[in-house]
């Protein structure tokens, strides 16, 4: 095959990629040009094959909070071959030629898997979540019991472009694992779907100007019935307080929302403390994360403040690396340094790392994957948060 990797050249290239591409993706066609209006032409990438379109995708820079630290990300999305093209390699060719261009500028890059395996055999692995949870409206307490400072906290509703949502989150999502710092493309995705869909609501909760918390909310009609559920599309808080009250509002939707789904996230704050399991989970997702430039993931990511550890790593990377690469890497005081060298005692797959970086598995969940045959060094390291996002991109 004689390939070319490159963005499109112009608008037309774009929309010839999306002609197949929406298909592919369960997208109607008639949304290309839309689609393209709010995607732009910049993290679009194509492959060609002897000047014909035959595969391409979306490679959005973006960023991922890790130990409350931004880490520079790259998000791979809107993958797709053209279906003549399928079964010969072409997939490969395209994901390995966007790797490669996003390590100078990115030391990780994530994406939701259509084909977990495919993209395993790329050096990604499994690292977050990202789920949908659905309950009875009236399984949130009512504030019946709840004291003076939790049912007299203000609730206000605000314009969807209020600076204060976006204070809120990166406050808030900056205590977890994986969340998105939120630049203007998510924003718009979040509140103003290109898809028409159910109006979006924002409510502060809070005294005016020192908010602590924040829900956006829309609400879709239930079949077979005139009740409806209350749909959660995003939410922070800062504080205690701020979760109860937001509890009570829930639940005082109950009369016409007879059900709530928290849209985007893993079980969070709002499911705490309710008396009862009886919550469903209608849609999970696990997000991968490739590891682009270890070294300097390592060193841009933050720790637990109490950790000191010294381990020296030998790191296997055949899609980039054809040799191991030994290291030292040192945390101290809530960040890392590594130094080339070293002993080399935890011997472990990119893969494995990847989903210790994240979180998301410990080392004898690695360890039985094959990825590393001792990774203990390695436990109270990436010790924190389960990582889930709430951007589904």
């Amino acid at each position: 095959m004689s390939l070319e990797f490159r963005p499109p050249r112009d608008r037309a290239e774009a929309l010839a990629f999306l002609d197949f591409a929406a298909p592919a993706l369960l997208a109607p066609r008639s949304g290309a040009e839309a689609f393209l209006d709010r995607e732009g032409l910049e993290p679009m990438r194509i492959l060609l094959e002897n000047g014909r379109i035959v595969a391409g995708l979306s490679m959005r820079s973006m960023a991922q909070y890790f130990g409350a630290q931004a880490v520079p990300s790259l998000a791979f999305r809107m993958v797709a071959v053209e279906p003549g093209s399928r079964g010969r390699g072409v997939a490969t060719a395209l994901l390995r030629a966007a790797l490669e261009e996003g390590r100078a500028a990115h030391p990780i890059a994530m994406l939701y898997p259509a084909t977990v395996g495919f993209y395993r055999n790329l050096g990604f692995e499994e690292a977050g979540h990202y789920m949908r949870v659905e309950l009875p409206t009236r399984e949130f307490p009512d504030g019946q019991s709840a004291r003076a400072a939790v049912r007299e906290l203000p609730v206000t509703e605000v314009p969807l472009d209020d600076l204060a949502l976006h204070a809120l989150y990166e406050a808030d999502a900056a205590k977890g694992a994986g969340a998105f710092v939120r630049d203007a493309w998510l924003w718009n995705r979040l509140l103003r779907p290109i898809v028409p869909g159910p109006d979006r609501m924002a409510y502060l909760f809070g005294p005016p100007g020192a908010p602590e918390g924040y829900l956006v909310t829309a609400f879709e009609h239930q079949p077979g019935g005139r009740h409806g559920t209350l749909l959660v599309k995003d939410r922070a808080f800062l504080t205690a307080r701020a979760v109860q009250r937001a509890q009570i509002f829930l639940c005082h939707h109950a009369s016409t929302l007879s059900r709530v789904r928290l849209e985007g996230g893993v079980a969070d704050a709002l499911l705490a403390g309710l008396a009862n399991h009886t919550f469903e989970i209608p849609y999970t997702e696990r997000w991968m994360l490739r590891l682009l430039d270890p070294r300097r993931a390592l060193e841009l990511r933050g720790y637990p403040a109490s950790v000191r550890a010294e381990v020296h790593l030998t790191v296997v990377d055949p899609g980039f690396e054809p040799d191991a690469l030994r290291w030292v890497l040192t945390v101290e005081g809530g960040r890392a340094r590594t130094a080339p060298g070293g002993r080399g005692d935890v011997v472990i797959d990119a893969r494995g790392l990847a989903a210790l970086y994240t979180g998301f598995q410990t080392p004898a969940d690695v360890r039985l994957q094959g990825y590393t045959d001792d990774a203990e060094a390695l436990a109270g390291v990436f010790a924190g948060p389960t990582p889930a996002l709430r951007d589904f991109v």
